[in-house]
């Protein structure tokens, strides 16, 4: 983070969300990894709102496009 700050770039910390998801996984009894170090499906689904968030802000309540037309 600190040097990230000081070079001006976007340092996303998936640390918390990470540790959340894997301590409610683990109290399910589920794995978020394939072995213990590279995520699974569960994994990513588990993470990608954290990193979608981080990247381009909170989701709008509604969206305006038709989400149809987009083929």
């Amino acid at each position: 983070k600190k040097i990230a700050a000081a070079k001006d770039i976007l340092c996303i910390d998936l640390f918390a969300p990470s540790k959340a998801a894997y301590a409610k996984a683990n109290a399910a009894g589920k794995y978020l990894t394939i072995n213990g170090c590279h995520l699974s499906d569960e994994g990513y689904k588990a993470l990608a709102p954290a990193l979608d968030e981080a990247l381009f802000g909170a989701r709008p309540a509604s969206y305006k496009g038709d989400l149809a037309k987009i083929e």
